[in-house]
């Protein structure tokens, strides 16, 4: 089934961002909002949700971003549950923001359309499989 949502006006100009439910292995959750972010390879939590829903370090990998050199940081595996489709164990590393950004071992289970003209998406789950994503 597909999601079509409006872009919002959290960030200026407009952007992709959607509410989700972010979760551990176990079911304890939290809703945010998610920033469809196609630059990054890995999603990115709210630092805060490691402590609040109690995620254990399964790794660490090394994160960098415009202007910003790589430097190691643990990662985690959550489950994502964006509308009525639920998405996990999916790697997930942290940030500063206190929204999440959905990186491309999401993005890449979906078609996804964006349309910046009238700021409105849609996205086509094709999996909920982590593993199918390419």
């Amino acid at each position: 089934m597909s999601l079509q949502f409006k872009y919002s006006d959290l960030e200026k100009p407009s952007a992709p961002i959607i509410d989700i439910i972010v979760s551990n292995k176990f079911g304890k959750s939290d809703p945010r909002k998610g920033k469809i972010d196609t630059g990054s390879s890995l999603i990115a939590i709210p630092s805060e949700l490691v402590e609040k829903l109690e995620l254990k370090s399964t790794g660490k990998t090394k994160v960098g971003g415009y202007n910003t050199p790589p430097t190691p940081r643990d990662t985690f595996h959550v489950r994502i549950k964006v509308g009525s489709e639920e998405y996990g164990l999916l790697k997930a590393t942290t940030n500063n923001k206190s929204y999440v950004l959905l990186g491309r071992n999401l993005i890449n289970l979906w078609k996804l359309i964006l349309d910046g003209e009238n700021t409105q998406g849609e996205i086509i789950p094709w999996s909920t499989n982590p593993n199918d994503a390419k």
